[in-house]
């Protein structure tokens, strides 16, 4: 499976030493580099879902995730996978094209259609243009022709968890932001919209016909209940939620 690799520590192109039919020997970078990487791991569990009707490239793929302490779980068919994992267990998946029953691609389909899209690696042993472009609009990370090289995949993992727990963050902090955006009564709503198009106190005093203190008492309710401090900040919260305001 990993055909040539390049290590360091040996020269360019050496072989990765074979284990069953596929290899499974580790690049000693690659270790290193994920001994390193460790901020994405400490913050969420995660799983390193792979997902291939080939039992032999399951193990092959385990045992290098699991030499570099990345918990996996396998499943044999798109389906099963579907039914097992919801859209709140984090990670990603490296995800094979062609399988029985769903392919690689409507995999990638029915992960796009979540609220949190699991970030998927595809890999094939049938590579084309064509499927590579495919295969990216509809989200995967990365495309690796089999065979590939040992980094070449725990580097495309590592992204792709890094990409899953931003997303998760952001999602996150969509979520608590919209929460708090329904503790606002029609009035501070109404300052909101406005503060959000860069009007100034004086401009939304005299549309909504009240005086300038008055304003500025709503909008420091606005900023208590959105827990901000500055309208900076407050602008920023308007645009993580695309609040387009009254222009």
């Amino acid at each position: 499976m990993w055909g040539r690799s390049l290590n360091p520590r040996q020269g360019a192109g050496s072989l990765s030493l074979p284990c069953s039919r596929y290899a499974t020997a580790v690049c000693p970078a690659a270790t290193e580099q994920w001994v390193q990487a460790r901020e994405v791991r400490d913050l969420i569990p995660f799983t390193v879902f792979i997902v291939d009707d080939d039992p032999e490239f399951r193990t092959s793929v385990s045992l290098l995730l699991g030499s570099v302490n990345l918990p996996v779980q396998e499943f044999e068919s798109g389906d099963r996978f579907l039914q097992e994992v919801g859209a709140e267990r984090p990670g990603c998946v490296v995800l094979d094209l062609r399988m029985p029953g769903l392919s690689g691609l409507a995999v990638l389909d029915r992960l796009g259609a979540r609220e949190v899209a699991l970030p998927a690696i595809l890999v094939t042993g049938y590579g084309d243009v064509t499927t590579t472009v495919r295969a990216m609009r509809a989200g995967a990370v990365h495309v690796l022709e089999k065979p590939f090289g040992a980094q070449d995949l725990l580097d495309a993992v590592q992204e792709a968890l890094s990409r899953d727990a931003k997303r998760r963050n952001e999602h996150a902090q969509r979520s608590a932001a919209l929460e708090a955006l329904g503790t606002l009564s029609p009035r501070e709503r109404a300052i909101l919209d406005r503060i959000a198009v860069g009007k100034a106190n004086k401009n939304i005093a005299s549309e909504l016909q009240v005086s300038e203190k008055n304003i500025e008492f709503h909008r420091a309710k606005v900023m208590r209940k959105l827990r901000v401090t500055s309208v900076a900040e407050l602008i920023r919260f308007a645009i993580l939620l695309e609040i387009r305001g009254r222009r």
